[in-house]
């Protein structure tokens, strides 16, 4: 077959590549045949055939991109070959051989590659276009053929659908012919690869050939070569020789020019000394004036060093109390930032619906007596750090006086000093003169006049120094003082606590929150069974209690961050600490709060968290916390502290109280080494066994050493596993509030064995510990004694109500004790690659490890060749050298990954020959890195992607894990902004009026006289934003989150809002996350999904389900009757829409604010029409009709009179009036009618309405015949005028809406 010649080829023109990389080329021909075969063996009609050839014409598609990646790693293999040939290539023919037949191989497989990549990109543009053939024709063949069959009565559908058919066998042989281009060229492009495969090996034969030819020319030039060689190396031991000389010579110069200046340097010395040998006699002359000189530079230097110390100790004392000031003002700056931050917490509640105005009077009192303390602390310290500045003021003077002193001291010492030398100078010259005529006395006479006025000059000096030495000590006096007061100073400022921040583990809708739990469990009756005396072969039993009960304590932990952090927390007892909470209206979106009242929180003893904070127990009333869609209820912390000489209040910021309900609780055991599949943590722990039988029947699941004194601590195995609300998957905590562990043994028996087993251990704490029965064998020993060993003790553990001692939770541990500890098997060795970086776009991540990586990380860990670690460690691997991939377990550990894990794949790079390295190369795609990081509609940038491979030693159980990360994801962001919107279509919150702001848009009626109108509320989300488009691009990223690339979807936000009904009850509306293009709506704390009342549909160009229509129900009409535009409030209708955009490549994009609130529009209004009433005291009454007394308006208050088609438009039926109801102000009050006056009667007479929307008039004549009249009687006179209140209901297209309209009734004639 062409394919194995193909195949055979190629490795012929590939040299040294590794067999591993290649699967041998496909034969076109023959696949097509057989796909053609299959396609007419199991293809039964037209749509089965085209879907048959796409399938096998994916499968072409895929084959050929598995080709282009073995031609790819080919390409790289012959480019490490060129490489390694250009390096090794001996200068001879067989070296430039080489090379070529190593160009020619890379070149031939990039040529076949690239026709293969042609090839794979026309099947998929072939398919690409069938797909569009086949789309475009809607229905399939057999959807046209069942309604064949079910239309076979009529002759005239089944032609036409005979007739529609017809078209669409044409576009199905249409998509065919395309495909089978596709084929055709696919085949034309392989057998270009396979030609070009055929020429690369001749190529290679041909440059083989060459070389053996010029092999003996090459010869001769090495020889020349070496020649050369010779001839060049005497050259340079040559001049080697000549360097060694010229070094010599400069180490001689060297030492010459060293003696030179020793001789110098002696010249000096010398010249010094040559006052000093003028004369025997006056040795003791010089020595006295060079004694002189040096105790003078001696004094200088003390001087010096004094002035140096008392400068660094006025600098240090500066640089404390600017330090101090900057700490004052910090700290002050942090106190008005507290305060401030506290306006800021209730500005952000305010954002999510927490009334502002009832917080601030709730925390009024509170910031004004942090400003007040703020006040006088500031007071206080200013006057501190002014009293320590002029203190450092008046050192600085007094060591400025002193250093002058002692300046103009030195000066005239120098003088005296100079002029002495002078005089002695003269004297001895005029000895050396006259020496011989002069008597020695003189001489003598002389030196004791000078030495005389030395010491005087001296001891002047001494004075001086000792009265500097004196201002030194007062300045360091002053220094110790000041240090005093600013240490007085810091311990102040640390002792005082300047605010408290609540440091929150959970959120509530955005709200920083504390969770008040409340248990739903089966109470689980006390287990009985068994006991040490009488052991059962199956331990204990137990009962539970059928219904649920509900448990919540009374205890809430709050964390907080103290500011200071150095603030002594024990200050904080119970009696400085109280609590401010309320109960708060909660509306998520825009709206006002009401307001609050005390819950009666109540905080215990604070405790450190050792980290600068405190942890605080509040004692809360569960039944007072509200959550709900309205209803939240907060709380923050408030201490009373002694700041200075006032007592201060600190308040925390606010953080809501969130309750939860936990549910389903079992007991995990953590440090078992089996896992439990129906575990829904992602952990995956080992929930612990749940009667004493299914523990005896099982092998124990942990080890006790029969001489461990402190035995295993029980408290450490177990956790609690619980569902949150509605969450599906499980939660951990060791120390659920208000519950309790306790361990205690269950007796049993084992075999022929009558003592129990677990007599055999005993508790101190939740330790248990093994030791040898009793000598009766009834109850634990008092000794440890490898008697024990083999035992199998039983532990029950129980999760009780830490008051009540009720069992919420039951499991069993069974443990074997043992002579000695299992020793651990050595944990695996795992090395990690350097982590990576990556910029999300729609290229993949590729992170091939280096040659000298896996040198570096592998080998040399391991202290071991790469030949070594090949032979003994093997990947762990799925086929085709593609590893098997290994997540984190989060215990430290690692766990296999699934198919559905999303973390790419790893190939193991097999390289061939001794020299070459065996490496790894990691690729994940975008979108598996997304669903890594996208979390609640946003990226979260730091989150780490780990993935790991596993290397295992042969026969033997070491395992290595290699690690690829990536530590940072680069992602885009974009926000909706205003500019997006149309400014006349939107309007401010609860305004009627657009242009008002961009609060929300207004959903309305189609309006009369448009195409296609029929008063339906149904309109395109687009057409209120700037080019009926969103804007939202973002640049970088490789132009892949650009707006060109982006499309986007439509979907309401379940904002759980309550609105009013025209009926007068509280409805809710909801959204479902399996249905996010429909809005449910219920009434209030009633069961049941609810009705849809608005859905999402459409779809335009790049935007889907961008079109909202209101639909025509009971309930979607009572909310839409209940007001109308120029009435809107939090209670009138409103649907929240929100979008996501996605990119080409289907990446999310982020989007701030990405809603557009949609308030939806009463279509009429109703009001009175004061122009016509009644009259009393005409004869046989009075009477108006119905259609007179109303003024029917549109949303846009355009008047039905004065457009009458309007009537037919909107569908208004009949317009009635519940005559019974009506009321007047006849008393100077409104009243009902009947309870005022039973003279007076109205009635609704004459009209009925219509019977269809097609039968209403467009005629005042015909409007007012069809809703009929008012009939006013009176038997009897007024005597002034007075007014009606009827109620007037109108029924049309959108439900019944009923308005109280006033009607004028003229006195008595």
């Amino acid at each position: 077959m062409k394919k194995k010649f193909m195949s055979a080829l190629l490795f012929g023109a590939l040299l040294a590549a590794p067999a591993s990389m290649f699967v041998s080329c496909k034969d076109y021909d023959d696949d097509i045949s057989e796909l053609r075969g299959d396609i007419t063996t199991n293809a039964t009609d037209l749509t089965s055939l085209v879907t048959e050839k796409m399938k096998n014409l994916n499968a072409e598609v895929e084959a050929l991109k598995s080709q282009s990646e073995v031609l790819k790693t080919a390409y790289e293999a012959a480019d490490r070959n060129l490489e390694q040939a250009v390096k090794t290539a001996t200068n001879d023919a067989k070296g430039y051989a080489d090379i070529q037949a190593a160009e020619a191989q890379k070149a031939a497989i990039a040529s076949a590659q690239t026709l293969v990549d042609n090839a794979v990109a026309s099947l998929q543009a072939s398919l690409v276009k069938a797909n569009a053939i086949i789309e475009s024709q809607g229905s399939s063949i057999e959807s046209l053929l069942s309604d064949a069959k079910n239309m076979q009565s009529s002759i005239d559908k089944a032609n036409a659908l005979i007739e529609a058919q017809s078209k669409q066998v044409e576009s199905l042989l249409a998509a065919d012919k395309e495909l089978q281009n596709g084929i055709t060229d696919a085949k034309a492009r392989a057998d270009q690869a396979y030609a070009l495969a055929e020429a690369a090996s001749k190529q290679a034969n041909a440059a083989t050939d060459e070389a053996k030819e010029a092999k003996e020319e090459v010869a001769k030039v090495a020889e020349n070569l070496k020649v050369a060689k010779e001839g060049l190396e005497k050259q340079i031991a040559t001049f080697s020789e000549s360097i060694d000389a010229v070094k010599a010579s400069l180490a001689v110069n060297k030492a010459n020019i060293e003696k030179q200046e020793a001789a110098i340097e002696d010249l000096k010395k010398s010249d010094e000394n040559i006052l000093s040998k003028l004369s025997q006699s006056e040795d003791a002359l010089n020595k006295l004036i060079v004694a002189n000189q040096s105790k003078i530079a001696d004094l200088e230097k003390q001087l010096a060093a004094a002035k140096e110390d008392a400068q660094k100790a006025l600098a240090d004392a500066k640089a404390y109390t600017d330090d101090a000031t900057k700490l004052v003002k910090e700290e002050l700056t942090g106190v008005k930032s507290d305060v401030n931050g506290i306006q800021l917490d209730v500005e952000a509640l305010k954002k999510i619906g927490v009334d502002y105005e009832a917080f601030k009077k709730l925390a009024s009192d509170d910031i004004a007596t942090v400003k007040a303390t703020l006040e006088a602390l500031s007071g206080v310290d200013s006057g501190v750090i002014t009293k320590i500045q002029n203190d450092i003021a008046n050192i600085n003077s007094q060591m400025s006086s002193a250093i002058s002193d002692l300046k103009k001291d030195i000066l005239n010492l120098g003088n005296a000093d100079a002029q002495l030398r002078s005089d002695l100078e003269a004297k001895i010259a005029a000895v050396q003169e006259s020496i011989k005529n002069t008597d020695l006395k003189a001489v003598e006479d002389a030196y004791k006049d000078a030495d005389s006025k030395l010491g005087e000059r001296i001891d002047d000096l001494n004075t001086k120094i000792a009265n500097a030495t004196g201002s030194v000590t007062i300045i360091q006096n002053s220094i110790i003082k000041i240090n005093g007061e600013l240490g007085a100073l810091l311990s102040r400022l640390t002792n005082i606590l300047t605010g408290m921040v609540f440091r929150p583990t959970l959120y509530y809708g955005g709200i920083p929150a504390m969770e008040v739990v409340t248990y739903e469990y089966n109470l689980i009756k006390q287990p009985t069974g068994s006991d040490a005396k009488n052991p059962s072969a199956t331990g204990e039993s137990y009962d539970v209690v059928s219904t649920k009960s509900y448990y919540a304590p009374d205890s809430v932990k709050g964390h907080y961050h103290l500011n200071p952090s150095s603030y002594d927390w024990k200050l904080l007892t119970a009696n400085r600490l109280s609590a401010v909470s309320a109960n708060c209206d909660y509306v998520p979106i825009g709206g006002q709060t009401r307001a609050i009242n005390n819950l009666g929180v109540v905080p215990g003893n604070a405790k450190t968290d050792n980290e600068g904070g405190i942890y605080v127990n509040f004692l809360v009333d569960a039944n007072k916390v509200q959550l709900s869609e309205n209803k939240v209820s907060v709380v923050a912390l408030r201490a009373n502290v002694k700041n200075g000489e006032k007592d201060t209040l600190i308040t925390s910021d606010y953080a809501a109280l969130c309750k939860t309900t936990y549910k389903n609780l079992t007991i995990a055991d953590v440090k078992a080494e089996k896992t439990s599949a129906s575990c829904s943590a992602p952990t995956k722990e080992f929930h612990i066994y749940t009667t004493a039988r299914e523990a005896i029947n099982n092998e124990p699941t942990h080890e006790l050493v029969w001489n461990d004194a402190d035995g295993e601590d029980l408290s450490s195995y177990v956790e609690a596993h619980f569902t949150r609300n509605a969450q599906k998957n499980e939660t951990a905590d060791k120390n659920p509030s208000g519950l309790k562990w306790q361990f205690e043994p269950v007796h049993y028996k084992s075999g022929s064995n009558k003592t129990s087993e677990s007599v055999h251990c005993y508790f101190e704490g939740n330790n248990i510990i093994a030791c040898k029965a009793s000598a009766d064998g009834t109850a634990p020993g008092v000794e440890q004694n490898k008697s024990s060993i083999g035992r199998m003790p039983l532990v029950r553990v129980t999760l009780v109500n830490e008051k009540t001692n009720e069992i919420y939770a039951i499991g069993y541990i069974k443990f074997k004790i043992v002579k000695e500890a299992a020793s651990q098997p050595q944990g695996p060795e795992v090395i990690s690659f350097d982590s990576k970086s990556y910029t999300l776009t729609c290229g993949n991540h590729v992170d091939k490890v280096a040659w000298y990586q896996i040198e570096d990380k592998v080998l040399s860990k391991l202290n071991i060749s790469k030949e070594d670690f090949e032979a003994q460690y093997a990947p762990e691997e799925v086929g085709n050298n593609i590893c098997r991939l290994y997540k984190e377990d989060g215990k430290g550990g690692w766990i296999a990954a699934s198919d559905s894990d999303p973390l790419g794949y790893v190939e193991h790079v097999v390289d061939d020959g001794a020299a070459h390295t065996n490496v790894l190369k990691w690729t994940i795609t975008p979108n598996a890195v997304m669903k890594n990081i996208y979390v609640n509609g946003i990226y979260n940038e730091s989150q780490q992607i780990k993935v790991a491979v596993k290397f295992t030693k042969r026969n033997s159980t070491d395992v290595i894990y290699m690690v690829f990360s990536i530590s940072n994801v680069s992602t885009p962001e974009a926000a909706f902004s205003d500019n997006n919107k149309l400014p006349n279509y939107w309007a401010a919150s609860n305004n009627s009026k657009t242009g008002t702001g961009f609060d929300e848009t207004q959903i309305n009626p189609e309006i009369v006289g448009q195409e296609g109108a029929d008063d339906e509320i149904k309109q395109d989300i687009l057409g209120v934003l700037v080019g009926n488009k969103i804007s939202l691009g973002v640049s970088g990223f490789g132009g892949d989150f650009a707006d060109a690339k982006l499309s986007y979807e439509f979907f309401f936000v379940n904002s759980a809002n309550t609105f009013k009904g025209h009926d007068g009850k509280d409805y809710v509306t909801l959204v479902y996350d399996d249905e996010p293009t429909k809005l449910y709506a219920k009434v209030k704390g009633t069961a049941g999904k609810g009705v849809v009342i608005a859905e999402l549909t459409g779809s335009n160009g790049k935007y889907k389900n961008n079109t909202i229509e209101y639909k025509h129900n009971d309930v979607a009409h009572t909310l839409l009757n209940y007001k109308g535009r120029n009435e809107l409030s939090n209670e009138v209708l409103k649907a929240v829409v929100g979008f996501k955009a996605t990119n080409s490549c289907q990446l999310p994009l982020p989007v701030n604010n990405a809603l557009i609130p949609a308030r939806i529009l009463r279509p009429i209004n109703v009001a009175n029409d004061a122009a016509k009433g009644f009259q009393d005291g005409k004869d046989g009454g009075d009477q108006v009709n119905i259609y007179d007394i109303v003024k029917i308006t549109d949303f846009r208050d355009f008047d039905f009179k004065k457009h009458l088609n309007y009537f037919k438009y909107y569908g208004v039926l009949n317009i009635s009036v519940n005559t019974a109801e009506i009321q007047t102000d006849m008393t100077g009050a409104w009243k009902k009618l009947s309870d005022v006056t039973t003279r007076l009667k109205i009635e609704h007479v004459g009209g009925n309405g219509f019977a269809n929307k097609s039968a209403i008039a467009t005629t005042e004549a015909g409007l007012s015949q069809a809703y009929g009249a008012l009939k006013y009687q009176n038997n009897g006179s007024v005597t002034s005028d007075f007014k009606l209140k009827v109620p007037v209901t109108v029924t049309y297209d959108w439900g019944k809406y009923t308005q109280w309209v006033e009607v004028q009734v003229k006195k008595t004639l």
